[in-house]
Order: structure tokens, then sequence, then C-alpha cells
């Protein structure tokens, strides 16, 4: 409803037709009497309570000591102040984030055991620390007399002794996760270094997330565009008597805004995918490829087939994914719908299907990545590449999970790096410019904000080639024997295979052989980047 001016509360109300409600001055239309004894203000185009507003402003006035309008108006100012010195943060962000792949590629093993050897670390000192917690407990109850112990004694005890019986069956399980995994956790070292090879040999990949963004924004704006134009479209109504005019909602309108909706998070997804799948492309082109020299541009080869072959299959993927979230958007509607409703079986039910579906949703963005890289490597169809994806992760289960908890942990700290380095060169900036602002920590927190974001950025293409790279291996692993068939993989990556030092051995002697009379290689028959 649209007013002249907000209710300021000093109005004399009475509800005429109906409890509950109440006619303002000059007004035909009636509104809630608790709502408009309450004053307002104007924020945005829109009424709202004085009460909440007051509220907000006493606790950031607690907090920080001032009015909210006045933190705000500084804030304000400190960013445009400051804005030069945030460019230069960005920067700095930039250089940053690509030394962190360079110091990823050389020190990623390193980084990976040093932080195990803190896990270990810690949970045998945690450990220990739990069982002297015991001991110190047990001895001072051994050393009261009988009638001097309390039960609250006694039960500190007991509970010591269970956490430290707890503890230390975790840590041994720890301990022999880790003692299994020892080889896999080697080979997520040896990809992060293929990684960063790849990346040298096609370094251009690092744009195409800035593609993708450009894209998503061009897609996101177009359709939000008109979805703004959906949301306000009603059928107005005339009243006979007085002749107001007033708007009702379509229904036609309300299905069309969810038409909408969905169609906004099959084009996000889908944008998302042609980038999964363009650098999938090029970093199966590069490992498949034995001579270096006769690579080309790899990425806008794996960009052609995209266009050529593989639009659909990308469409598929991202409309699976699609339905998936506006099944969620749509269980989060009904559960806002029934919040006034107490009925806790069916916000218990709602819960559950929510968890269900967000759990179906992991899964399948973790298998249609997977099968975009298939697809990348074989030309094949969406169904056809996720069955052979789902088989390769099921038979590499555990170098799976190596890949995706210490791998993703380690991309996790490079991000934190990026981060914390651009905070303590804005803080030096700060103070050598010395820029005059209320808040330092403003433009700092800001270029942190775009920091984290650049550094993800960078980081996920490298996650990604990572992903591509595993895949490849495993492919390559299981259609040669590095004997009659010879692998593609480096020597870095032979060491992890089954028949290693035969392999190597053959390797060795067909580089001497090619010393002694050069040969131009060319790629297997099995592998393919077209249907």
């Amino acid at each position: 409803m649209c007013v002249q001016a907000c209710p300021n509360g000093s109005l004399s109300l009475s509800c005429p037709r109906y409890p509950g409600e109440v006619q303002l001055p000059g007004m035909d239309t009636l509104i809630d009497c608790q709502a408009a004894a309450l004053a307002h203000i104007s924020l945005l185009g829109r009424c709202i309570p004085s009460l909440l507003v007051n509220s907000s402003q006493s606790f950031v006035q607690g907090f920080l000591g001032e009015s909210a309008q006045a933190f705000s108006q500084k804030v304000a100012a400190d960013v445009m102040s400051s804005k030069v010195e945030i460019a230069y943060m960005c920067a700095c962000a930039v250089g940053l984030a690509l030394a962190m792949l360079i110091f990823l590629r050389f020190f990623a093993g390193v980084v990976i055991w040093l932080m195990i050897a803190a896990f270990v670390v810690s949970s045998l000192g945690g450990t220990g620390y739990i069982w002297f917690q015991w001991y110190t407990a047990h001895s001072a109850l051994n050393e009261l007399d009988l009638a001097e112990q309390t039960s609250d004694e006694i039960k500190a005890v007991q509970y010591w002794f269970v956490y430290s019986i707890v503890a230390s069956a975790i840590t041994v399980v720890f301990l022999l996760i880790l003692l299994i995994m020892r080889k896999r956790i080697a080979l997520v070292v040896a990809l992060f270094k293929e990684g960063g090879r790849a990346l040298k040999a096609m370094p251009l990949l690092l744009l195409q997330p800035i593609w993708t963004l450009t894209f998503m924004v061009v897609a996101v704006a177009g359709v939000g565009s008109i979805f703004l134009f959906v949301l306000t479209a009603d059928n107005p109504l005339v009243d006979e008597e007085t002749q107001r005019v007033e708007w009702s909602p379509d229904k036609t309108m309300w299905y069309l805004k969810w038409y909408y909706v969905f169609g906004a998070l099959w084009l996000i997804q889908f944008i998302i995918a042609c980038q999964h799948v363009i650098i999938a492309g090029a970093v199966a082109t590069w490992f498949f490829t034995r001579n270096s020299s006769r690579l080309g541009c790899p990425i806008l080869r794996s960009t052609g087939r995209l266009l050529c072959y593989h639009l659909g299959s990308v469409a598929l993927g991202a409309l699976i994914i699609a339905l998936v979230q506006l099944a969620r958007l749509v269980l989060l509607y009904v559960d806002k719908s029934l919040r006034y409703h107490k009925n806790n079986f069916v916000k218990y039910v709602l819960k559950c299907l929510a968890c269900c579906l967000w759990c179906f949703e992991k899964f399948l963005k973790f298998l249609n990545r997977n099968a975009y890289i298939e697809i990348a490597i074989y030309g094949q169809g969406l169904c056809k590449a996720a069955q052979k994806a789902f088989l390769l992760i099921v038979a590499n289960a555990l170098r799976i999970a190596a890949i995706n908890s210490v791998g993703d942990f380690t991309l996790f700290l490079g991000k934190i790096g990026v981060v914390a380095s651009t905070a303590i060169v804005g803080l030096v900036v700060m103070d050598q410019l010395e820029v005059v602002v209320n808040y330092k920590w403003v433009p700092v927190a800001v270029a942190c904000v775009f920091a984290f974001i650049i550094a993800h950025i960078f980081l996920s293409v490298y996650e990604m080639v990572i992903d591509t790279l595993f895949l490849c291996f495993c492919e390559d692993s299981e259609r040669n024997d590095g004997v009659s068939k010879p692998y593609f993989m480096s020597k870095n990556l032979m060491a992890f295979v089954e028949n290693a030092n035969e392999a190597l051995r053959m390797e060795k002697q067909r580089k001497v052989k090619i010393a002694v009379q050069p040969m131009a290689a060319s790629g297997p028959a099995h592998v393919t980047f077209k249907k």
C-alpha cells in the first residue's frame, strides 16, 4: 500500500469495520491497528518501524560508542577517500595469488606434510593431556579416604577415563588412516606439482573465471531485469464507488516468477559448466600430447569442441542441478509459509527433506564435475560420461578422499595466506601513505574481501586442473600398461602405478631410442576428443 507519509505513532486509532484494522485519514485502505500505532521512518521507499531501527542503532552505539548513522557515514567516507589504496591492495592480491600458485607448485609437498605432522602432534598431545587430567583426578581421589570421597569427584574421574578412551580410539584410527593413505597423499603432492606445470604451459587458463564472471553478470542482469517487470505486473481493479485503482496479484505472473527463477538457476549452472568443460578439455589435451611443440592452442581447441559438440551435454547437466536447486527453493518457500503453524512434525519433515536435497545437490555437482572431465577426454554424452566417472570414483575412492580432503584444505590455506598477506600489506600501505581515515581497518577489510574472491578465482582453476589431471592419470593407468602401450603421464606420476619400476625402465629406453632416431609421437587410438 502506498501512503503520503509514514505513520508517526500519534494517530488516534479506531477500527470501524473489522477488529484489528484501521482507516488512516484520507485513505480508504484498511491496515493493521497495531502496525499503524507504531512510529515508522522512511527507508528506501519503505516504512520501517522506528523501534526496530532504534534497537539496531542502540546496539551499534553500545558496541562502537557512536550512532549507526554516524558510523555508516564514516565507513563510506573511508572507502571513498581510500579507493586508490584499495585498488593497490587488490592489485597486490592478484600478485600474491599468482605467487601462491607458484609456491604450491614447488612447496605443496612441504605444506601438506607439515600440515599432517601438525595434526599428528596435536592429536597425540590432546590425547596425552586428557590422560594426564584423568591421572591427576584419579591420584587426588585415591589420596582421600572412602568417607571423604564425594559422588561428584568419583564421576569426574569416570568421565575423564571415558574421555581418554574415546580420544585414544580416535587418535589410533586417525594414525591408521594416515598410514593407509600415505601413498595416496604423496599422489596429491605429485598432482599439485603437475598442475603447476600445466598452468605454466597454459597460463591463459587463469583468465577463464574472468570470462565466466562477465557472461554470468550479463546473463543474470538480463534475466533479472525481465524478472522485475514480471514481479511488478498485477491486474488493475477499479472501485466503482470511489474510482480508486487497486492492484491484485495475477496467478499467471505468480507461476511465471518461478519460471524465471528456474531459468536464472539453469543459466548460472550452464555458464559454470562451460568453464569446467573448457578447462578440462585444455588440460586433457596437454596431458595426452607427447610432443609439447605440437600442443598448439589447447584452450581455443577446447572451446571449439564445446561449442560444436558438447553444449547439449552441458545444458543437460546444468538442468539437473537447477531442478534440484528449484526444489530446495520451493521447500524453503513452503517452510516460510508454514512458520506460524505450530506443527512440529511437518517442520521436522521439511527440514529432513531440505537436508536430503542439499546432500543430493552436492553429490550431483561432484558427479557432474567429473562427468564434464570425461566428456572433455572422450567426447561422450553426459549419461555415458557420468557412468564412467562414477565407476572411476568408486574404483579410486581412497585417492578421491585424499584429494578432496588434503588437497582442498591445502587450497583453503592458500586462500587464507593470500588474505592474510593482503591484510599485512594493507596495514603497511595505510601507515606509509598516511591516508586520513576514521578507521584504518575499513579499507583493509574491504581489500581482504576482494583478496579472498581473487584467491578463490585463481585457486578454483588450480583445483579443476588437479581434478582433471587425476582422472587423466586414472584413464592412462587403465588403458595403458607402460610396456607395450606407453604411458602419457610424467615420471612423477608413474611412481604411483602398479608396475612403476618396469614402466620407468621402458620409458628410459624409449627416450634413448628417440635420442638416437627422433620420431614423431602421436596420441593413442583410444583417446578421442570428438564425438
